[in-house]
């Protein structure tokens, strides 16, 4: 049980919460429950997850050092030395593999975005994460091939203003952590070097930026051109939510304690409250 409890950790598997993004394609294009797309869905979940956990590895190995030095990411499996270099490159190897494997089985688009996907991160662990705005754009970038992954596996359409909003909701929550880490100078100054490149002041312009880019594509998707038939008054209606939740994001970020935002809709109960409103009233709008 606590080696697998160590394989778990060294997966990073709870990261895995980011992944739920290949969801979003298919539920807002009203093909989720369909058994065919849900179990594309499901395949490009665990596919997209592996991917990024043999990523997190080569990112882990390369990066410790100066984990090391971290009072909470000293704590990781590889960091610690509870689980060998080696031991870490078989698993990450093998996680390669699986996602690489079940890739085969869902559309040719989806091992293009996936490998896209691959190639973002490497570049982004080997370089990008030193370049201030560059980091803050790549890992925006991941978030928003994740979308496009699940489109690109249940052959859903994607409009452009549901890009335009993942586009612009990732590049806040992005800006957001990283607004959060710079509220925690000490040893995230020294382990994430480049928030010595960033001041308060840049991040709040990209966030208020990005909160009010996202909040109108939003509005353009629910309203205008979308994947799917939402019915108008549950697209107003979810509107209200979106915007509290958005707001509410900020209002963490600014009290610093969005530094791991997937984290946020477990602990926040305004996030918690907003997400569940907004979930009921567009699925309301677009099921029934």
């Amino acid at each position: 049980m606590q080696s697998f409890a160590l394989i778990l950790n060294a997966l990073r598997a709870n990261q895995w919460i980011k992944n739920l993004l290949v969801f979003a394609a298919p539920a807002g294009a009203g093909v989720l429950f369909e058994t065919e797309s849900l179990v594309d869905a499901l395949l490009a979940y665990v596919a997209f997850s592996l991917a990024a956990s043999a990523l997190y590895v080569v990112n882990d190995i390369a990066d410790l050092e100066t984990d090391r030095r971290h009072p909470r990411k000293s704590r990781r499996a590889i960091a610690s030395g509870a689980l060998s270099v080696s031991a870490a490159v078989v698993l990450g190897s093998l996680a390669a593999v699986g996602a690489l494997s079940l890739a085969l089985f869902l559309p040719r688009e989806f091992l293009w975005v996936l490998l896209a996907y691959g190639a973002n991160t490497l570049i982004y662990s080997w370089w990008g994460k030193h370049v201030p705005t560059v980091d803050v754009m790549q890992v925006a970038l991941g978030f928003v091939l994740r979308a496009v992954a699940g489109a690109a596996a249940t052959g859903v359409p994607l409009s452009q203003w549901f890009m335009a909003a993942a586009m612009f909701g990732s590049l806040l929550m992005v800006a957001g952590k990283r607004s959060s880490e710079l509220a925690h100078v000490g040893e995230d100054r020294q382990t994430r070097q480049v928030l010595n490149s960033y001041s308060a002041q840049y991040l709040h312009q990209i966030m208020v930026i990005s909160a009010a880019a996202v909040l109108l594509t939003y509005a353009l998707w629910a309203l205008g051109d979308t994947e799917g038939p939402i019915d108008e008054p549950w697209a107003l209606v979810s509107f209200a939510p979106f915007v509290y939740a958005v707001f509410r994001y900020m209002f963490l970020s600014d009290t610093g304690d969005a530094e791991q935002p997937e984290k946020l809709v477990f602990v926040d109960r305004g996030l918690q409250i907003g997400a569940l409103v907004w979930i009921v009233s567009i699925g309301i709008g677009i099921y029934l």
